[in-house]
């Protein structure tokens, strides 16, 4: 291929042109930026001054810029730079990226600042069918220009279509130096049984009576093992499960419909307040609020944060707090929600 060379106006040279997947793989815009701000100033030093950044870096990423294209973009002349006929076509270039970058600037400017717009929410499905979900309806009621995308990381053929901005997860991980994890809830994890199963097979006498009963296990119960105490152990070792499941939502309907014995949070009580608690609770687990550490800049994200943070506010909610408080507390509390969600 014939491009403008580097022995002056009119001489050309054959140089080797760079494959469109290089290109691509090694290509970087802000040269281009650079580029442009160097002739716009005329001089590598002006262009330097301009950005804020060294001669010489600069020089540096005009001279990448020029190989990674194949071609010589600027005359470098004692009073400063000229454009070659290969630099005046990527100086227009470089303007219709600018302009183009300027209309997006104009196009979203201030909707960051706006409470609408949509936010992906990722939770674990019971926390999501059973406590995010039925709060839902008045959340949008008073916050109609809010979109909600609801991700229970179920069907990883057919995910959402844009990652979540907020996560409540059961791990944090330290490693992510870029997101924060803040303390959402706590949940206390019990033995509970219907009073149909006990109408059927009668109460176990003990835990290793349990064992002999059927047994809903669900997977996702190793999480922070070191809050769950050796009962839990125990019973898992000794017991054949009848039903083994990785979903919550399916735990807490079985456990609600007579299926077996099973672990739940304290709060399942809002959802099936006539359960059984066999015993003091096995574990409490931690929720954690995670998001990227700038996510909150963006008002709507902010405000289905706060919102987030009021449905598991445990003054409020007392099966969210950090220390155990015994279902016969709150029993009546969830009974009556139970019939207000019903109601509305």
């Amino acid at each position: 291929m014939r491009r403008m060379g580097e022995g002056g106006k009119g001489a050309v040279t054959k140089v080797t042109e760079p494959t469109a997947v290089g290109l691509a793989l090694r290509f970087d815009w802000d040269d281009l930026k650079i580029f442009a701000a160097t002739v716009e100033a005329g001089s590598f030093s002006a262009a330097a001054r301009m950005l804020g950044i060294t001669h010489s870096s600069v020089s540096k990423r005009v001279e990448e810029l020029e190989a990674r294209l194949g071609a010589k973009l600027l005359y470098r002349n004692p009073g400063g730079v000229t454009l070659t006929e290969a630099g005046v076509l990527v100086r227009d270039h470089a303007l219709t990226m600018q302009r183009s970058a300027d209309a997006v600037a104009r196009l979203v400017q201030g909707r960051d600042s706006k409470q609408e717009g949509r936010v992906t929410v990722a939770a674990p499905d019971g926390v999501s069918a059973f406590w995010v979900a039925p709060q839902l309806a008045e959340f949008l009621r008073v916050n109609p220009n809010v979109r909600i995308g609801l991700d229970c990381g179920f069907w990883a053929m057919d995910p959402l279509t844009d990652p979540p901005d907020l996560a409540i997860v059961v791990d944090r991980d330290e490693r992510k130096l870029d997101f924060v994890f803040t303390p959402l809830a706590v949940l206390h994890y019990c033995i509970f049984v219907s009073p149909e199963y006990l109408n059927t097979y009668g109460m176990p006498q003990s835990l290793a009576d349990v064992a002999n009963h059927r047994i809903l296990h669900h997977t996702a119960l190793s999480h922070q093992k070191q809050n769950w105490d050796e009962r839990a152990s125990a019973l898992q070792a000794l017991s054949n499960p009848s039903l083994e499941t990785n979903s919550s939502a399916s735990m807490i309907l079985a456990l609600k419909d007579g299926a077996g014995i099973g672990a739940a949070p304290s709060g399942a009580l809002t959802i099936a307040p006539d359960l059984v608690m066999l015993g003091p609770p096995m574990s409490k687990i931690q929720l954690w609020l995670c998001h990227h550490r700038d996510a909150l800049k963006v008002a709507r994200v902010k405000l289905v944060a706060d919102w987030l943070k009021d449905i598991f506010d445990p003054r409020q909610f007392p099966w969210f707090r950090d220390e155990f408080v015994h279902p016969d507390e709150f029993r009546e509390q969830a009974r009556t929600r139970r019939r207000t969600d019903a109601s509305t």
